[in-house]
């Protein structure tokens, strides 16, 4: 009887090993074959000229928040949590590099040591960009405000704004909503220069 337990005990552990080795491999190709795709794109962005090359850079940002998501949560051997500060400021800098145009300039003010798992941090990610690249399409901007900080009672507050005029629709409100949801995040009124104003819990 005991031979039978510690063989059927023997046999789950090496299952359990086997998926756990399969997950991790799964995890580190969809990590690199995000990599190649940013490259890609990058590269096909620097090749062309006018609108194709403003939505190149648009998907690229993109790209780069799930390649940059996946990088950071699997530095080890475990799936980590993703630090807010050092993912937001890769993601933003790659925007005002492709995308900023003369004259403009992105006020990036992060202060905060926090941290997300890799489901909640692609969505902050994604709205990151959206909400920037509506800000740097409004009428007149030469400013971009990025404030990301850690409130009093412990929330997270996104707030992007800019110093011209915001385009109507700019960025989606569907794709907001639906990325909100995903973070579950707090959508908090907004001012006639806001982007966007979130609240969250890390």
């Amino acid at each position: 009887m005991n031979d039978d337990t510690e063989s059927r005990e023997a046999a789950l552990k090496q299952s359990l090993d086997h998926n756990l080795f399969l997950t991790r491999e799964l995890h580190h190709r969809l990590k690199n074959s995000l990599q190649i795709i940013q490259s890609y794109l990058a590269l096909s962005r620097r090749q062309h000229t006018g609108v194709e090359r403003v939505y190149l850079a648009e998907t690229e940002a993109k790209v780069q928040v799930l390649s940059t998501a996946y990088r950071m949560a699997l530095n080890g051997v475990e799936m980590q949590l993703v630090m807010i500060k050092p993912f937001a400021e890769e993601i933003i800098g790659r925007i005002s590099s492709s995308m900023r145009q003369s004259g403009q300039w992105i006020d990036v003010r992060i202060d905060l040591d926090a941290a997300l798992v890799v489901d909640r941090i692609i969505p902050f990610g994604l709205a990151l960009v959206e909400a920037t690249i509506a800000a740097l399409r409004a009428v007149g901007t030469t400013v971009v405000s990025i404030i990301v900080s850690q409130c009093a009672d412990g929330w997270i507050s996104l707030h992007v704004s800019t110093n011209g005029t915001p385009v109507a629709g700019l960025p989606s409100p569907k794709i907001v909503a639906g990325l909100s949801a995903q973070l579950v995040a707090s959508v908090e009124a907004i001012a006639p220069n806001d982007i966007l104003v979130w609240r969250f819990k890390p």
